[in-house]
């Protein structure tokens, strides 16, 4: 009995060792300069089946304003997906879906209340990457918007200069 006990343990380190390697790894891919947004989720969607129980049967959709990406095993149809919402600044943008194949396998109801918890971090993660990357726009944006402004200032005190000579 006490073995038993001993695997079910080492079983649930090993699943949470999994789930702590996804995290860190997609902080490493939210760190890299230069992704567009579409490679992060293609990143994260690649990360993520081998933080669930069954890694060669999961897979993953993510969907975020009208983009769609995915990895890992096609998610079976007549099986129910753990899904979380990617709410950025109070609205939902998108979903995260993760889910087996169909396989004799794996038991009827694999999913996991951990994965369901890691699931929802990543999804709090792509809108806090999302955020930083909008504000990042809005900045450039702005920056540029000033820069044209202050070159229309001084194109205007030049041609004030040159009305008054």
């Amino acid at each position: 009995m006490k073995t038993s006990k001993h695997q079910a343990i080492a079983r649930d380190a090993r699943e949470r060792i999994k789930e702590l390697q996804c995290l860190y790894a997609m902080a490493q891919v939210a760190g890299q300069p230069g992704l567009t947004l579409d490679d992060v989720l293609q990143r994260v969607a690649d990360l993520l089946p081998a933080a669930w129980q069954f890694p060669e049967l999961a897979g993953v959709r993510i969907l975020f304003d009208g983009r769609s990406v995915g990895s890992g095993a096609p998610l079976g149809s007549d099986t129910t997906p753990q899904t979380a919402a990617i709410i950025v600044q109070g609205m939902n943008r998108g979903t995260i879906a993760v889910g087996y194949s169909p396989s004799p396998s794996i038991p009827a109801t694999p999913l996991l209340d951990e994965e369901q918890r890691l699931l929802d971090e990543v999804a709090r993660q792509i809108a806090l990457i999302v955020e930083r990357t909008e504000a990042r726009q809005a900045h450039n944006t702005l920056q540029e918007q000033l820069r044209h402004a202050d070159r229309l200032a001084t194109i205007g005190q030049l041609a004030s200069g040159v009305a008054h000579e």
